[in-house]
């Protein structure tokens, strides 16, 4: 939840892991678990290698693209006031998958919820079956 998305057809998406460019256990896992990925899926990355914020928060939000909430027909992306570039990419490579599926694209402003640790799917996350 955060790490990857299945996006349908055997694909996912794969956001950078991390801090790729400065944390070497970091970039070591990101490899290993897009190699991993990639011997039975499709993997779509979404790569923020190049965009330097000039925030250290960046790695801290940049995961919760990935946790976008999902209606019928209707993806609600988070985006970021303080993160222009990292939202951009993030329409960039989301929207056409959202399309793709049939659905709509909406990006809604998430910085308080996921400074919280949660991203939209998070906190939309729903039971069908009674508690006892």
């Amino acid at each position: 939840d955060g790490t990857l998305r299945y996006v349908g057809n055997g694909r996912v998406l794969f956001p950078t892991y991390g801090n790729v460019a400065n944390d070497k256990k970091d970039r070591s896992f990101d490899e290993q678990y897009r190699q991993r990925l990639s011997e039975k899926f499709e993997v779509i990355p979404l790569d923020f290698g190049g965009i330097d914020e000039n925030c250290p928060k960046a790695v801290d939000y940049r995961w919760a693209y990935a946790n976008w909430l999902q209606l019928k027909d209707l993806i609600v992306m988070p985006t970021f006031d303080f993160l222009k570039e990292s939202n951009a990419k993030a329409e960039q490579v989301i929207k056409p998958l959202a399309e793709a599926m049939g659905c709509k694209f909406e990006m809604v402003e998430a910085a308080e919820l996921v400074k919280h640790g949660g991203g939209f799917n998070c906190a939309s996350w729903t039971t069908t079956s009674k508690t006892v």
